[in-house]
């Protein structure tokens, strides 16, 4: 029991210097020295962006009103701003592009880079993703400016058409000039509107970023857990560009509250003032050291990292790992040899870890899958998330105590030493497989082997022991795991009842020390929490106004069937809630007839809440494509597209025989998607498409007379008839991502 305590109380301990860790600096005011970064400074710049609210999607009038506003800041900050325009593509997506750049000139060759997106998704304001981004980079270079000559200069990149591919980052790397020059990138993209500044990502060999990071940055808040996370994330950043191309860097962001995430409440106001100090903290230290520094031996070998509650980062080369791990297997060893430990208690312990971790994570699967099933889980991110946690938590303890049971025989202090052991396989298979990932199990096994080994035979040398590595365990695990909820949501359970199991395997000692009766009360009292979890989470509201329900208003015609469709969307992530009942209703009503739950988008399997209209919403065309000239291995297209069109789509259900598709001279890449019904549709976009352009398919068989395009066109509109299905949404829902709009859709056989 004393165990037990002591453990628990470390944890107590650990949370609650984790809780202070994570707390936002206090901003400072726009009277702050000017070699400083001034949060009420850089608000300023960020409101002059964001303007009126309007979203400030690629191509359209708001974006480029944004880069006029962004060039006269740079013109008052006594640089030489420079337009970069032309048509960019990566991966299946091409757009027309407005990147900004100016630099800081330095004394001798060799560049910082520092980036941030001006654009944003159609439904949002963009205010912290990333208007704070670019305000943090004019604050950066102001104070930059105030202060002595730098070593190596400084480059902004003020890039477009990051939300549709990082295109103007692509265009950047690919095409601009300064590319020649730029030895190191610091990215600023967030996710959320509050929180620390988290170092997300760094490029290969990042030991030396890494280093500096440790050695520069006031309030440090990172893992290379959270790098290897957000790596295997579907979300990329204008950092995954450059990291691409070798460069060494740091990829910056802050991620709370990101229920708020590409929706029209991503606002200036909801963008925490202590976020955006912190934010512009890191980079303007980061930015003067590595400017000072010497670049070109940056790039060394990789890292393993986490910060010490805030305040420090531990860090190593990621190579050091298996050696570290070996010998605190070693160390174990020996102790076990002193004491005259059976091997088998090693293994009683890791059978019993293991078992706890993997029914935990099954339980956990098992739960999500049935409350998605129930439509208790309508989305990622909900008002109340916190129950599910709760319950998740409560599975994995369960599951420990269960386990417990089942080493009774086991002498305890044969038992603790082979927990140490689990700990220790743990980091020796991390280090094995992926090194930064090792930051979760080496602290905890190094610290109690070498603990041990000091304390011998000590009276409190098992106490003592289990008190160090849990404090070990909790300034590795907490703050990464703590970022869980906003990182992943609902989307994933199993991150929080699996480690919960792992992490519990500390307690087997001292829960296989209990009696019988005192663990079926442990064992009734976690069911309860458990039960209590998901009894709340089920009661809970699932949206607010903080934390919205994602609806999207579509006004869809097929011009070819001379058909229009009204649509609710509230796809999100890896979840779909029900469409509100208050848009269900006016939904029937708009169209007279039931809604249909189905993909209404052929190139599309997603369903969505759709019913179709009497009357075309899109009267007067928005697309026509003519064919200007045709023979057995090519085809010329000339597609004409009204004003409002942001974006086209080209569509051709496979197979089909077309070996390219091309926008003038450029290559056109594709991808191919999942269609309704089965089908897969090879599919091409542009973004902020010319109102002519000229398209060439290049076949690659003569036999292309029976080969079906279908072009879509989607423009930020819709019709006046939807003005009711529009008031209908609650004040709890919101538009997000692409937003309302209408697409219009028209096949072809050329």
């Amino acid at each position: 029991m004393r165990t037990l305590l002591v453990i628990g109380l470390s944890w107590a301990i650990g949370l609650a210097l984790t809780a202070h860790a994570r707390n936002e600096p206090e901003p400072r005011p726009a009277s702050a020295l000017a070699q400083e970064f001034s949060q009420a400074r850089a608000r300023r710049i960020q409101q002059q962006l964001v303007g009126d609210g309007t979203p400030r999607a690629i191509g359209s009038a708001a974006n480029l009103a944004a880069v006029q506003r962004i060039s006269t800041q740079l013109t008052q900050l006594g640089l030489q701003p420079a337009l970069q325009q032309r048509l960019a593509c990566a991966q299946s997506r091409c757009g027309n592009i407005t990147n900004l750049v100016a630099r800081v000139e330095g004394r001798q060759p060799g560049s910082v880079l520092l980036v941030a997106h001006h654009d944003s998704v159609e439904a949002s304001p963009g205010a912290s993703d990333d208007a704070a981004g670019v305000a943090v980079l004019l604050e950066t270079a102001r104070a930059l400016l105030a202060g002595p000559s730098l070593r190596h200069g400084v480059i902004l990149l003020i890039s477009d058409g990051e939300e549709v591919g990082s295109l103007g980052a692509t265009a950047f790397a690919t095409d601009h000039p300064w590319m020649r020059d730029v030895a190191a990138v610091i990215n600023v993209d967030n996710g959320g509107t509050s929180g620390l500044s988290l170092l997300y990502g760094t490029g290969v060999g990042n030991l030396g970023v890494v280093d500096t990071y440790a050695r520069v940055v006031p309030h440090p808040a990172s893992s290379s857990v959270l790098a290897i996370g957000h790596a295997y994330l579907p979300r990329a950043s204008d950092f995954s560009v450059f990291a691409a191309r070798g460069l060494p860097g740091l990829d910056l962001a802050f991620a709370g509250d990101e229920a708020l995430y590409h929706t029209a409440l991503d606002t200036v106001e909801r963008t925490h003032p202590g976020s955006l100090q912190h934010e512009g903290d890191c980079v303007l230290a980061l930015t003067r050291a590595l400017a000072a520094g010497d670049l070109q031996h940056l790039v060394s070998v990789d890292a393993a990292w986490f910060d010490l509650f805030g305040r420090w980062v531990v860090r190593w080369p990621a190579v050091w790992s298996l050696p570290l791990a070996l010998v605190a297997l070693g160390l174990l060893a020996l102790t076990m040899r002193r004491l005259r430990m059976p091997p088998m208690a090693a293994a009683s312990a890791l059978a019993a870890a293991l078992l706890a971790t993997l029914a935990s994570g099954l339980l956990a699967v098992v739960t999500q899958l049935v409350l998605r099933r129930l439509a208790l889980i309508p989305a990622d991110y909900i008002r109340a998330p916190y129950w599910l946690v709760l319950a998740m938590l409560g599975v994995g303890v369960l599951c420990v105590v269960a386990v417990s049971g089942r080493l009774v025989r086991v002498e305890p202090a044969a038992l603790e030493l082979g927990v140490w052991c689990t700990w220790t396989l743990g980091a020796v298979t991390t280090a094995l497989v992926l090194p930064g990932a090792s930051v979760l199990f080496l602290p905890t096994a190094l610290t109690a082997s070498v603990a041990r080994v000091l304390l011998g035979h000590s009276r409190y040398a098992a106490t003592l022991t289990s008190a160090a590595a849990a404090i070990a365990l909790a300034a590795a695990w907490f703050p990464a795991w703590a970022l869980a909820p906003d990182t992943f949501g609902l989307s994933a359970l199993v991150v929080f009842a699996a480690p919960a199991a792992w992490i519990g395997s500390l307690l087997l000692p001292g829960l296989a020390s209990l009696s019988a009766r005192q663990r079926r009360w442990l064992m009734l009292t976690t069911s309860s929490v458990v039960l209590v979890g998901l009894g709340g989470h089920a009661l809970a509201r699932k949206f607010d106004a903080a934390s919205p329900q994602r609806v999207n208003v579509i006004a869809y015609t097929d011009a070819t069937a001379r058909r229009s469709v009204a649509i609710v969307d509230t796809t999100w992530g890896s979840a779909r809630a029900a469409a509100p009942a208050p848009m269900r209703a006016a939904l029937a009503k708009l169209a007279s007839r039931t809604p249909e739950d189905s993909a209404p988008f052929a190139w599309s399997s997603t369903p969505m809440l759709f019913a179709s209209l009497a009357e075309l919403t899109q009267p007067t065309p928005a697309i026509t494509v003519h064919v200007e000239a045709s023979h057995s291995e090519a085809t010329t297209l000339r597609v004409q597209l009204a004003p409002s069109v942001r974006r086209l789509l080209v569509l051709a259900n496979e197979p089909a025989p077309i070996a390219s598709l091309r926008i003038g001279t450029r290559r056109w890449p594709s991808v191919l998607r999942p269609g309704r019904h089965g089908s897969r549709y090879r599919t091409w976009g542009l973004y902020a498409p010319a109102a002519d352009s000229m398209l060439k398919l290049e076949w690659d068989s003569a036999q292309h007379a029976a080969t079906e395009l279908t072009f879509v066109a989607d423009m930020p509109e819709l019709p006046d008839s939807f003005r009711a299905l529009l008031d209908s949404r609650p004040s709890w829902a919101v538009a997000s991502q692409s937003g309302d709009r209408s697409v219009v859709s028209l096949r072809l056989r050329p």
